[in-house]
């Protein structure tokens, strides 16, 4: 829908010390915000709720890693500054009605949307209705402890079910360090305390 495609910059080989001193550089970007980001998951999960919503809802918006502009430009036709009207099958093709800078009907083989998603736990359709109904949720995400695990004993979310909980790093790969050594940990120390009452725990990614 943008008129151009949006990528992220490409990190800086070397930086002087008085940079990195203003803008420390992290897996989401430089910064001291992306620095407590990533390093202090736990400190943001004491943040109040509203806050914590609106950091997760607006840090870091749609792009493309800069690593993926070379393998775009000259090579992918895109048509930008437009959006899909209507859509139609016409002779064994799929035609495409776009509005936008301009009207215009292209016909192709295959359509793949690709329009991200709202996170909601109550669409989760593999588990049971009336567990989806005892999940604690805030904004369609799973209200979640300090060690992943929703209001239902044993449940736990991680990946970007847990971003609002624990900061924009766990929408990235970069966060799964991280839920692994602390859900491991906390599995671990569970099952000691309670060698006669292991259960199953299922996460939710």
């Amino acid at each position: 829908r943008r008129e151009e495609l949006p990528f992220h910059s490409p990190p800086a080989q070397s930086r002087p010390l008085s940079e990195r001193l203003r803008a420390p550089q992290t897996g989401i970007g430089p910064g001291w915000r992306s620095f407590f980001y990533t390093e202090a998951p736990l400190l943001f999960h004491q943040l109040p709720p509203d806050r914590r919503w609106r950091i997760v809802s607006t840090w870091l918006g749609p792009a493309g890693g800069w690593y993926m502009r070379e393998r775009i430009d000259g090579r992918v036709a895109c048509r930008n500054g437009c959006a899909p009207h209507a859509v139609e099958l016409v002779g064994g093709k799929v035609k495409l009605h776009l509005t936008g800078v301009e009207e215009r009907s292209i016909a192709v083989d295959h359509v793949i949307a690709a329009t991200g998603y709202r996170l909601d736990v109550g669409r989760i359709a593999f588990l049971d209705e009336a567990l989806r109904r005892a999940v604690s949720v805030a904004s369609g995400f799973p209200v979640l402890s300090r060690h992943f695990e929703s209001s239902v004993a044993g449940l736990f979310f991680v990946g970007p079910a847990s971003a609002l909980s624990f900061g924009p790093m766990f929408r990235f790969v970069l966060g799964a360090r991280f839920t692994a050594r602390r859900l491991s940990r906390h599995l671990a120390q569970a099952g000691m305390r309670r060698p006669a009452m292991r259960k199953p725990a299922l996460a939710v990614h």
